[in-house]
């Protein structure tokens, strides 16, 4: 939607309890920014560990004007 936008990240091996954390997160920075965050979207990818391999995620938030909150 129109205005700013805000990016949150949590790990974790439980996807209900990521996303809980997610929507906590999202809403203690709006809260902190005095936003109303409407059209949200949040998706929970999960990859299998694989014995001594690395799992990578490369995440992109793409959104209009921003201003620094410090």
């Amino acid at each position: 939607g129109p205005g700013p936008g805000l990016f949150y990240e949590v790990t974790g091996e439980d996807a209900d309890d990521v996303r809980d954390r997610i929507h906590a997160g999202l809403d203690a920075g709006a809260d902190l920014r005095e936003w109303e965050l409407t059209d949200r979207s949040v998706h929970v990818e999960a990859a299998p560990a694989t014995p001594d391999r690395y799992t990578t995620a490369v995440t992109i938030a793409a959104y209009g004007r921003s201003e620094p909150v410090l």
